[in-house]
């Protein structure tokens, strides 16, 4: 070291000099209560590391008597070491820079900092990044010199400045960025100024991905991997000056004497709830307000606006080997994904563990730590719903990895690092489906159609979107993957069935559709929609239900019934006359059980505007009925059409097998669940029907809707689509229900309104008749358990090339006719059955 180098050393130690560092075994929970209470409200301890039979802490020369007294009441085994001893054991294992450093060097995002310095790279370079803790200004060169090195695939930026003025400079990464929205797997370090190691993880995981683009091209190809290596510049920079453990951002409160806020306490998710404090001069010190710091207001400034594309958040910390998934404001709050979140963070363990065994303890904080509330994981998984959230707590010796271990760390967390990326990868991918292939069979002969059958049942990833529409259809539509193609084609040889290529690849179908979809609705303002310019998504659905009972204060209540799998709202519109007469007999529509059917939601809305917007004209429909509509049934499976792949079916539920995820909740309700082949026990399988009955959070909320009205609910609408029919009881037997007849004539009233107003052609009937057999399908269960005294599924027309894909130009022709039959069945039924007087 130099001279230079030593009077900075001689800096930080005269700060830290007069503490002592305590390491506490303690098994009691009455003792670590304590501790977390010292944590939260005393300025004159800093934790380390708290855990539920550990406490590594630092304590002034004020506390310590009475420090000491307590543990000793408390009879409390522990080890003290003066910080100075400490300090000088880690100046023996350090390396420092052997340059003079100031901010004034730093590489400002977009200059070209590579011709500026090439001779002081090089040097860098030759001596090994990785084998000592760079500087701020070090920082930003190296990441500035990837930037200029692989321009095509990776891109400097800055998120903003700190409270002193420093960059908050990102890296992001990835092939092909100019052909489509990356979804993005996003990773932050050093939120707290003394966590060293952990801007090396990150900034490694850089160098690696990007000198080596071509073994990761698979993962680079459908992710934009977006790098945060130093949130906290001002406190990284103080720990190298001034103080070498100081954990906060560097904010200066004036008139005060303590100062900083602990970024990773500052998220506005139950900010200031459990494990923060109000005290200024706390290590937890929770700042003013949620996102007060100019730092985390960067942070979710990126996040907040990038929301529907991230898909990984991953906060690097250290020490502990730990990984923590939400939530951490609570002890006995458990996220409705832990089995996903659990399952993924174990396989980026295992990955860590190769390289030389090292193990992480997996949980959330307040399960293996205590609670700590406003953090980064909690937010962006709790606020943003960001699927896979995490802090990673890194291996250290009291936040210092020696200088010779530091490649090591570096090495053994890249492997997890990938792991996280690629599993966001290979379970949230967006499908632009190139190259998939759409083939129309023609089956000639009762033995072939019995086959495809057979073959829609064993080939799931076979998607036969117009299999078992009905028993009379012949000519059967099949999307298929490009590495299907050769087994299929190979197949239908075999078996001599007629067969030929409608769409060669389908990509281009799907990009067209989704750019027409986002130009249509660029031209509306949320919460007012039109129905007939576009596909809307279930939060733009919510915001626009929740704008209705101002609109409509006297005929419009909006009601949260439920929560999906993934923490959607599911929310009901009731729409009355506003005579407030109570216990008035029910119409209730349900919509999108099935996620890709996009028109459903879309006929749902127009209903809605028909009996709010044209009220003049439908009255009669709400003189003695109140109606009750679920635009979105299946939310979860709906919004990630939206954003990763347009013909997914099923929920977002996890299933037991890993490889495959969501059930068909229309073969998930508790009526002769699971009888006949009308579901699948397969997860693989499209008509997979759960673990059990309602395991689905989404038909608990149907079953509840169905059950609370029950005295009074006289029509049950689920929409579908395609196929233009309405589907009657049974869809489990070819039996028929005791009212079957009354329930046909009102499905004959719909059908013939339609047919008188534009010659659209509907078949009505049982649906274990009309189409095939079903087992835990809504209607049957409405009808057979909630005593609905009518119940209809209505399939839709077909639209676009596929059937369930309509271009934004066919919604207004598809509802307008549809209502034409709804309107006429909903006069029928209130014709037979009258209120009772």
């Amino acid at each position: 070291m130099d001279a230079g180098s030593c009077e900075l050393f001689v800096v930080v130690v005269a700060v830290v000099v007069p503490y002592t560092k305590y390491t506490v075994q303690h098994g009691d929970e009455d003792i670590f209560r304590y501790m977390v209470d010292l944590q939260t409200n005393d300025a004159d301890v800093d934790f380390w590391l708290l855990t539920r039979n550990m406490s590594v802490l630092t304590v002034g020369p004020q506390k310590k008597p009475q420090f000491e007294s307590r543990l000793s009441q408390l009879r409390v085994a522990y080890e003290t070491q003066p910080l100075m001893e400490l300090m000088a054991s880690l100046e023996a294992n350090s390396t420092y820079a052997d340059e003079d450093f100031d901010d004034s060097d730093e590489c400002q995002p977009g200059a070209d900092c590579e011709s500026e310095r090439p001779h002081s790279r090089k040097r860098r370079q030759a001596r090994g990044f990785f084998s000592h803790y760079p500087r701020y200004h070090e920082i930003l060169s190296f990441m500035s010199g990837l930037a200029a090195r692989y321009p095509q695939y990776c891109r400097y930026e800055s998120l903003g400045r700190s409270n002193e003025g420093r960059h908050i400079a990102g890296l992001s990464i990835s092939l092909n960025t100019r052909t489509r929205p990356r979804r993005v797997a996003y990773i932050q370090a050093a939120a707290h100024g003394r966590e060293w190691i952990t801007t090396q993880t990150v900034l490694y995981l850089a160098y690696e991905l990007l000198n080596n683009l071509r073994a990761f091209q698979r993962v680079l190809n459908d992710v934009e991997v977006f790098l945060v290596p130093l949130v906290n510049p001002d406190g990284y920079e103080y720990t190298h000056t001034s103080d070498r453990f100081w954990r906060k951002n560097r904010h200066r409160f004036g008139g005060q004497r303590c100062s900083g806020v602990d970024i990773n306490r500052n998220f506005g998710n139950h900010w200031n709830y459990q494990g923060a404090s109000q005290n200024l001069c706390s290590e937890v010190y929770s700042g003013t307000a949620p996102n007060s710091e100019p730092e985390t207001s960067a942070v979710v400034r990126y996040l907040e606006f990038n929301r529907h594309r991230v898909k990984l958040s991953l906060d690097v910390h250290s020490f502990g080997k730990f990984i923590f998934y939400p939530y951490g404001y609570a002890r006995n709050t458990v996220p409705p994904t832990v089995n996903t979140l659990r399952s993924v963070a174990l396989r980026a363990a295992n990955q860590i563990g190769k390289y030389r065994g090292t193990r992480y303890t997996i949980g959330t904080s307040a399960s293996i730590l205590y609670e700590a509330s406003g953090s980064l994981d909690d937010f962006a998984y709790g606020s943003l719903g960001i699927p896979l959230s995490y802090t990673l707590e890194l291996p250290g010796d009291e936040f210092h990895v020696a200088t010779f271990d530091i490649i090591h760390v570096c090495k053994e967390t890249f492997a997890g690092f990938v792991e996280f990326i690629r599993h966001s990868v290979c379970l949230l991918a967006w499908q632009d489906y190139k190259d998939y292939k759409v083939f129309e069979l023609q089956p000639r002969s009762e033995n072939e159609q019995r086959l495809l059958r057979l073959l829609a049942r064993e080939k799931p990833h076979w998607d036969f979107l117009g299999s078992r529409r009905s028993h009379n259809e012949t000519g059967l539509r099949l999307l298929v993957s490009p590495t299907q193609v050769e087994s299929l084609l190979k197949l239908l040889t075999e078996q001599q069935i007629e067969h030929r290529i409608l769409l060669d690849d389908i990509s281009e179908l799907v990009q067209a559709q989704r750019e027409e979809n986002r130009r249509s609705k660029s031209r509306i303002q949320l919460p007012l929609i039109d129905v007939f310019g576009g596909f809307y998504t279930h939060a733009e659905i919510n915001e626009y239900l929740d704008s209705l009972p101002q609109r409509y204060p006297q005929r419009a209540l909006v009601k949260l019934f439920g929560w999906s799998y993934e923490r959607r709202p599911l929310k009901l519109l009731t729409i009355s006359n506003g005579d407030r007469r109570s216990n008035k007999p029910v119409i209730f529509i349900d919509a999108a059980m099935h996620a890709r059917e996009w028109i459903a939601p879309s006929f749902a809305l127009y209903i809605i505007q028909q009996l709010l917007d044209n009220y003049e004209e439908n009255k009669k429909l709400l003189q003695d009925y109140d109606w009750v509509i679920m635009p979105v049934v299946n939310a979860d499976g709906y919004e990630y059409t939206h954003t990763d792949s347009r013909y997914w079916r099923k929920t977002r539920k996890p299933t037991r097998d890993p490889e495959n995820i969501g059930t068909d909740l229309n073969r998930n309700f508790g009526y002769k669940w699971g009888q006949n082949d009308g579901s699948s026990a397969d997860p693989a399988e499209e008509i997979y029907r759960g673990e059990y009955a309602f395991d689905q959070p989404e038909s608990q909320v149907v079953r509840d809707v169905l059950l609370h009205y029950s005295d009074r609910l006289r029509f049950y609408l689920s929409l579908h689509s395609y196929g233009n029919y309405f589907l009657l009881p049974w869809g489990h037997t070819s039996s028929f229900p005791t009212n079957y007849n009354e329930m046909m004539e009102v499905a004959d009233a719909g059908a013939m309104a339609i047919v008188h107003a534009t010659n659209g052609i509907y078949s009505y009937g049982s649906g274990y008749h009309m189409m095939y057999p079903t087992s835990g399908d809504s209607t049957d269960y409405a009808a057979g358990v909630a005593n609905v005294t009518v119940a209809i599924t209505m399939e839709l027309p077909a639209g676009g090339f596929l059937g369930f894909d309509p271009w934004v130009s066919h919604i207004e022709g598809l509802v307008t006719e549809s209502w034409v039959g709804v309107r006429a069945m909903a006069e029928e039924v209130i014709r037979r059955y009258p209120p009772q007087s």
